[in-house]
């Protein structure tokens, strides 16, 4: 089975590791040559939330980002959702 997406946090995510409150942070996932998603997400999670917030991503070829600032301290966790049309 081939990937349809590649995300590497040395590479797609700036800045590395750990960032103190208020820092903006973006993530970039880069997506195939043949893969056209209907939407992507980067799904966000901090230590006190029950469930993750989602955030639309925005498409730049073929490749996807966000920006976020995060404003409260903690540990954050961070997914994406890749999103394509149903098949009939």
């Amino acid at each position: 089975m081939n990937n349809i997406a590649y995300f590497d946090p040395l590479l797609f995510k700036r800045p590395k590791g750990t960032v103190a409150k208020g820092t903006e942070v973006s993530f970039m996932l880069k997506m195939e040559d043949n893969q056209s998603p209907k939407e992507v997400y980067l799904m966000i999670k901090n230590d006190e939330a029950n469930d993750y917030t989602y955030e639309k991503m925005q498409k730049n070829q073929n490749n996807y980002t966000k920006t976020l600032k995060f404003e409260n301290n903690g540990h954050y966790w961070y997914n994406f959702k890749v999103v394509f049309d149903n098949f009939s």
